[in-house]
Parts: structure tokens; C-alpha cells; sequence
């Protein structure tokens, strides 16, 4: 009877420790956020330095509109960091010129090994490498010339 009572405990214990371990790119999200939070409010020529210079972000695109739509602001959206339907009400809601940024970081490179699915005629399974690279890309939106909202993204991108 205990036993029954002690695996799903200990199910849920394991969940939750293999849960809380982050990757480094998350890692690196987390710190970056905390960085970005005290900048909200302030002009690309603080933010963008900070992005550029210190962390080593790539710049990948840029637009900018006066009072853009959230239909034009999905039709512009970048695959690397895209708004959703929401995001583009809410940030775009108010009236103004927008600049919106995409900044990306190269992270580390690896690689995971996949099988074909079906075995061949002596039970062996066709294995193929697949390599990756992990990207941390920035999308920051400058409303008025003032930082107006941010998302980091962690992408994980293969051959």
C-alpha cells in the first residue's frame, strides 16, 4: 500500500527537479531580461549598445511605421520573432511611429541522432545525425523613439 502512495510523490518530485534545470540559452534569457527591464522607457541609443556591444547580438532587420495595424504588423513579422495575434493589438494599440528591431545571438552547436522509423529486413534501425545550432534572437519595439516592449527568443534551428 505504501508504495502506491510513494510513486506518484516521487513522480511528481522528478517532474518538478528535471523541470526546473535550464539550458544555457535560458539561462542567458533570463539574465538579458533582467538587463532589459530598467531600459524600458529609454531611446535605441541606450538599448541598443547594450544589445550590440556588450552581449554581441548580430543585427537581422529592422521596420518602422506610424500607427501600423496589427493585420500590417503580421504581414511584416519576422520568422525568427513573430508576433502573435494578441501582441500585435496590445503593443500596437496606441497611436505613434514605431520602430521594431531584430537583434540574434549564434549559441552553442550540437547534435542528436534520429532513427528511420521502420527497421530493415535484420532488425536494425537506419540512424542519421542531426546537427543544430541554438539562437537567442531579440525583438524590440522603440514606440516614439522610446523602448516600448521586448520578447527574447531561444530557436534551436537544424540541417
Amino acid at each position: 500500500m505504501l508504495r502506491r502512495t510513494k510513486l506518484p510523490g516521487l513522480t511528481i518530485v522528478f517532474f518538478l527537479i528535471t523541470g526546473c534545470i535550464l539550458s544555457p540559452e535560458a539561462k542567458l534569457v533570463k539574465l538579458y531580461e533582467g538587463q532589459v527591464d530598467p531600459l524600458m522607457g529609454k531611446g535605441p541609443e541606450e538599448v541598443i549598445p547594450l544589445v550590440t556591444d556588450q552581449w554581441k547580438f548580430k543585427f537581422l532587420s529592422k521596420w518602422a511605421k506610424v500607427n501600423p495595424t496589427p493585420e500590417m504588423v503580421l504581414k511584416r513579422t519576422h520568422r525568427s520573432a513573430p508576433f502573435s495575434k494578441k501582441e500585435a493589438q496590445k503593443i500596437f494599440e496606441e497611436n505613434g511611429y514605431y520602430d521594431v528591431m531584430i537583434y540574434a545571438k549564434k549559441g552553442r552547436e550540437g547534435s542528436t541522432n534520429m532513427w528511420d522509423g521502420e527497421p530493415d529486413m535484420v532488425l536494425t534501425y537506419h540512424w542519421h545525425e542531426i546537427k543544430y545550432t541554438d539562437y537567442v534572437v531579440v525583438r524590440m519595439v522603440f514606440q516614439d523613439k522610446k523602448l516600448h516592449n521586448y520578447h527574447f527568443f531561444h530557436l534551436k534551428i537544424g540541417n
